[in-house]
């Protein structure tokens, strides 16, 4: 068996750690033996060197968070390789020489030591060092030096110090946030000549390699406008350990967060029929098509999720998760092609609100396209938090917060003395963006202006009251501004006459039912046959107008009837059941 196949080998390994305990090792065994879910190293306090990058410039060709002083100790040297079958190279000085530090391969791995030939553009990649040593003296050290890009990592190590014999070594050091363009890394063995070699010239390793990234790119995989019909408000997290870093160096994310989280404003948007399309984003074949399950999530406990997943070849892979349930246009075994409708959005699985949470693997690896946008999408975007937006907004005679998850309703009319809220929800607000609502009253005079200083918003709702003054008749409008930028503008008319009726319906415990809802109602089960003891859904109508709402000529689908029905007239600022 050659030495290089020691990788394919599944022996029992002994972990070493200078200068942490027992317990640390044992956790940094745990670490390197089990599969990340779904990219994450899960191990604190396994003796991690260096801090976690804060902007983009220190994550390009760097190592950080590696393993300090940490090995893996092969037990048994490979069949037929021995100190009699491994001739020691003529000595460079004294004949009596016996000591040797042999490098034998240098590759970079996943996080399970999977050796990867060509790691992908925003994908995290370990150094691996397989090597030997022989001869080296009971309390001996010496150095073992990886280079990346330029930048010197030295680890202290007594490994084979007293040892018998020929033994063997792998080091996994480090974790690399692969970026774009040629990549170049070494290591060596000994690198301050501690050691009395017989033969110092096998300390050195070198690889090379071409990062790789989807061809042809990806396109966007949801139908709209960035930053107007939709927004992002995460992207992968890419901090290995506690707290959240995204590839812009900001907080763009939440803590172990693995993918990109396209959303629109509410759900009366994500409601308009036939929906919001979502598009393979990129030719491929679905692997995995889950449908079925309950689409309108906000709180735990979560159903499962309705997702599709594509293998596109060479290594890459996309998922689209939360989808809209019987929306999936797609199954196992199907091809698609590039910007081909799959799905549509909605909010199943572990999800607060309709989104697209869209994820891009690499040989069954993460990866964050942001750290080779330009190399990755078609049609590359910039930074979220460089695109405050407001995405939705509208004017009401009330507060709006108990309609704002599902979209608020618009009210048109208005008389004096009447309170009008304009709520807005957008996304891409970062810290100390300015936040502007400006009332323009009939014939365009600014009435009123109200002015914030924004925290972080990935989305946000914002809110601004006005009491409409006595005798200003006509059209009054009312704008937001982002940083002096107008975003949104609404307008609505003030009159002397009573407003119309205006409808809003809600279940009987007071939550609100969105126009156009497109996730049916569990009204409960009926079995074949069955004629009694039906199962009942009571609704309330309100009239939040000032004149009387007429309900005549209700319908309602097949296979329903109305048992109770509303009165025929709801007066204003009343409801009926």
């Amino acid at each position: 068996m050659s030495l290089r196949s020691m990788r394919s080998l599944r022996r029992r390994r002994h972990f070493r750690a200078a200068g942490v305990g027992k317990s640390t090792e044992q956790s940094l065994a745990r670490c390197l033996s089990e599969p990340l879910e779904p990219r994450r190293l899960l191990c604190q306090g396994a003796a991690f060197a260096g801090a976690v990058p804060t902007r983009l410039t220190e994550w390009s060709d760097r190592f950080f968070g590696g393993y300090e002083a940490t090995a893996m100790h092969e037990a048994l040297a490979p069949s037929g390789q021995n100190d009699a079958t491994r001739p020691l190279a003529a000595p460079g000085g004294s004949s009596n020489l016996t000591a040797n530090l042999d490098l034998i391969d240098v590759y970079m791995t996943d996080a399970n030591g999977n050796q990867i030939a060509t790691p992908a553009v925003g994908s995290y990649a370990y150094m691996q060092v397989e090597y030997s040593t022989v001869g080296i003296s009971t309390g001996a050290t010496y150095t073992v030096r990886m280079t990346v890009a330029g930048q010197n990592i030295d680890y202290a190590v007594n490994w084979g110090a007293g040892g018998s014999g020929t033994q063997y070594w792998v080091m996994r050091l480090g974790v690399w946030m692969i970026t774009p363009g040629f990549k170049s890394a070494s290591a060596t063995l000994d690198v301050f000549n501690d050691i009395t070699e017989s033969n110092g010239a096998d300390n050195t390793g070198t690889t090379n390699f071409q990062p790789a990234v989807m061809t042809p790119k990806f396109v966007a995989p949801l139908e709209g406008v960035p930053w107007q019909d939709w927004t992002l408000v995460n992207y992968v997290d890419l901090n290995l350990g506690v707290g959240i870093g995204d590839y812009n160096g900001g907080t763009w994310a939440y803590d172990g967060h693995n993918g990109w989280d396209y959303t629109v404003a509410n759900w009366r948007e994500a409601d308009k029929y036939p929906g919001i399309d979502i598009y393979a984003a990129a030719a491929g074949t679905v692997v995995e098509a889950v449908d079925g399950n309950f689409d309108r999530n906000s709180v735990g406990p979560y159903p499962p999720s309705n997702y599709i997943t594509i293998d596109h070849g060479n290594g890459f892979a996309t998922t689209y998760y939360h989808l809209r349930r019987d929306s999936l246009l797609v199954s196992a075994g199907s091809t698609v092609v590039a910007g081909q409708k799959i799905g549509e959005m909605a909010s199943s699985g572990r999800s607060t609100n309709p989104h697209l949470h869209w994820g891009v693997y690499y040989q069954g690896m993460q990866v964050e396209p942001g750290v080779g946008m330009s190399q990755y999408m078609a049609s590359p975007l910039t930074y979220a938090g460089e695109n405050p937006s407001i995405l939705d907004g509208g004017v009401i005679s009330y507060s709006p917060a108990a309609q704002m998850y599902d979209g608020p309703v618009t009210i048109d009319n208005f008389n004096p003395g009447d309170q009008v809220t304009f709520w807005t929800v957008g996304g891409g607000a970062e810290s100390g963006d300015t936040y502007r609502v400006r009332w323009y009253q009939p014939g365009g005079a600014a009435y009123a202006t109200s002015d914030w200083t924004m925290g972080q918003g990935q989305y946000f709702y914002r809110y601004a009251s006005l009491t409409i003054p006595p005798l200003l008749y006509g059209t009054w409008s009312v704008t937001a501004f982002i940083n002096g930028v107008g975003m949104l503008n609404r307008s609505f008319t003030v009159q002397a006459t009573a407003r119309p009726a205006e409808a809003r319906m809600t279940q009987t415990d007071g939550t609100y039912i969105v126009d156009d809802r497109s996730t049916p109602f569990n009204v409960g089960t009926v079995l074949q046959g069955q004629t009694s003891g039906l199962p009942t859904f009571s609704f309330r109508v309100y009239n939040d107008g000032e004149s009387d709402l007429t309900t005549s000529g209700l319908s309602v689908p097949a296979g329903f009837t109305i048992t109770n029905g509303l009165a025929g007239t709801i007066t204003p600022g009343s409801f009926d059941t």
